[in-house]
């Protein structure tokens, strides 16, 4: 998470601003060329677009975050170049008070503990979080992407390939020698 490097540009929220009623704030931040999660590389083609709405309640403070970027990520199936919109909307509630204040709406993680002497809140944390756990773990470049061909690694979406139709996927090689378990006809085929 650390490949989110805002300086100078912190997403901060001054407290000072938030005596009565609610106030909006909105960054456009710069994201690194590339980030890996899951396994995956997300290249970004946009900054990170966030929305935040704070408001009072009691001895505590609502933000509501909303963001949104554009990357592009290989496909889970196929490998192929998949452009990705990356949007979110989460809440936190930072109190002042050092106790959550009855604030039965939000989880445990929710609840941010301020520091009286605090002159701001500093969103860079909440966002990278959230914003990280919006990527998702696979990515397909259509719904009915047939993937890569397991014994040629050719791409089904452009067609067939030229394995035979009898080849088995070799990962599954093992099973042959298991009688019983399925019809001849019923058995995986390659030759896509």
């Amino acid at each position: 998470m650390n490949d989110f490097l805002w300086e100078g540009r912190a997403p901060t929220i001054p407290l000072v601003d938030l005596i009565e009623g609610a106030r909006s704030f909105f960054w456009e931040l710069p994201m690194p060329e590339e980030t890996g999660y899951w396994g995956m590389a997300y290249r970004w083609t946009s900054p990170l677009a966030v929305e935040a709405e704070a408001s009072r309640r009691g001895e505590g403070i609502v933000v509501t975050l909303t963001f949104s970027a554009k990357a592009i990520t290989a496909c889970s199936r196929c490998l192929a170049p998949t452009p990705l919109a990356i949007e979110g909307k989460v809440r936190y509630f930072y109190s002042l008070r050092g106790d959550d204040h009855g604030e039965v709406e939000f989880d445990e993680d929710q609840i941010i503990h301020l520091d009286r002497s605090q002159r701001e809140i500093d969103l860079t944390a909440p966002i990278q979080e959230s914003l990280i756990l919006s990527l998702p773990a696979a990515v397909l470049c259509r719904e009915d992407c047939r993937g890569l061909c397991p014994c040629c690694g050719f791409n089904l979406n452009q067609g067939k390939c030229a394995c035979p139709a009898d080849t088995i996927d070799p990962r599954l090689e093992a099973f042959r020698e298991l009688e019983g378990l399925r019809d001849e006809e019923d058995s995986p085929k390659g030759g896509n």
